[in-house]
């Protein structure tokens, strides 16, 4: 039989790589989606791209039909600071979809893993224990509370993932990373003082340690239930971004302190355990400063 999978959030950056990875693993993929759904239109088939708006039964049926070996529930909603409207879609995405998706497994004659993504701002600048710096990171960790609920009194073999910031190639998001591999020469950035420690993960490395916590709870081995996917190197800003630019060889410039903190700033992102089994392969320099270099040897192939 074929691996079958449910994905949610695969119109996002890290949830198209993940899709991309599935299937090439040849696993059936099916994507829950919401208006947006271009960037799955170009990996999925149009049966396995399953629109479901507020229709909560329809999901739960739909999950009880498919009877996935997997769910991965990366969708996120991120407004700051919201408006009520924007507070229920945060909540509809991270804690209704999900304990939608969750109550579908424990209905499920071969109960399916469960893979949830958290942030590192649900921790803030504490070293144990929970103090998130946005209504967003109020959500996610709600919904790592209904995985709790799920895990332990349905059966569900289920894990909460925490991400901190993801970098890699053909990022569409507005990263300060990103912006310097479509830098051109003479540019000047406007940041912080850069004393804010930062922990960069590259997303092929990200997509390795979600499959592989999906693999831990298929084969019923024994997991906590959160882990952190953290670099292993954690830099301030301002080294990371001074290391690049010499090792890019970047003609621009750095403002620093031309942006103010904000006041929810996390200086010190949660030490959390990571994966068992896991490390990060790509080091943040080397891996932004190829992005930068990879960006630059493009632009340059395009003007001939």
């Amino acid at each position: 039989m074929t691996a079958k999978a449910i994905v949610t959030g695969g119109n996002g950056y890290a949830g198209s790589a993940l899709v991309r990875e599935l299937v090439r693993l040849d696993i059936e993929v099916h994507a829950i989606a919401n208006r947006n759904s271009d960037r799955l239109s170009g990996l999925l088939p149009a049966d396995c791209i399953h629109s479901i708006g507020n229709d909560w039964d329809d999901l739960a049926a739909l999950v009880l039909k498919l009877e996935p070996d997997v769910i991965y529930h990366l969708a996120a909603v991120h407004f700051e600071p919201p408006t009520l409207d924007e507070m229920i879609a945060m909540l509809n995405c991270d804690i209704t979809l999900g304990a939608t998706l969750l109550h579908g497994a424990s209905l499920c004659k071969r109960r399916p893993a469960f893979v949830n993504l958290g942030t590192y701002w649900q921790f803030g600048d504490a070293a144990n224990g929970y103090s998130p710096n946005t209504f967003y990171a109020t959500a996610k960790q709600a919904m790592h509370e209904m995985l709790i609920y799920f895990r332990n009194l349905r059966g569900i073999r289920a894990v909460t993932l925490v991400l901190y910031d993801i970098f890699g190639p053909d990022d569409p998001r507005p990263k300060l990373w990103t912006k310097l591999a479509q830098a051109d020469a003479g540019s000047v950035f406007p940041v912080t003082e850069g004393r804010q420690l930062i922990e960069l993960v590259h997303v092929d490395d990200v997509i390795r340690a979600i499959l592989l916590a999906a693999d831990m709870l298929t084969h019923a081995a024994p997991m906590e239930p959160v882990y952190a996917v953290r670099s292993k190197e954690r830099v301030f800003l301002r080294e990371l971004l001074e290391a690049v630019r010499e090792r890019a060889c970047l003609d621009i410039q750095f403002e620093w302190g031309a942006i103010p903190y904000q006041a929810n700033q996390i200086f010190s992102p949660w030490p959390g355990e990571c994966l068992p089994g896991w490390e990060p392969t790509i080091p943040p320099v080397e891996g932004i400063a190829k992005l930068v270099t990879d960006a630059a040897a493009w632009k340059e192939s395009a003007r001939k």
